[in-house]
């Protein structure tokens, strides 16, 4: 059986290698893109309450999934 971090560093290089092919400039881009949606997603959850409180709402349901249509509805509020 392979060890989880050996697959992450397959990964890593495999992607690195994808990374080195399509160019360091639209890498540059994915990897502000990727840090940006992080940080929105920290600030989110910090200060509105709406999506801070997401997950405390329905959590004894295996198949609920309001905390994911909640911030799908964020998502398509704020790109409107």
């Amino acid at each position: 059986m392979m060890s989880i971090v050996y697959i992450f560093w397959m990964y890593v290089i495999l992607f690195g290698i994808i990374g080195a092919m399509r160019g360091w400039a639209k890498e540059l881009l994915v990897i502000f893109s990727v840090v940006t949606a992080l940080a929105v997603n920290l600030l989110l959850e910090k200060y509105i309450p709406l999506v801070r409180d997401l997950d405390k709402a329905g959590t004894s349901n295996f198949l609920d999934t309001r905390p994911y249509y909640g911030r799908v509805g964020l998502l398509w509020i704020s790109n409107s």
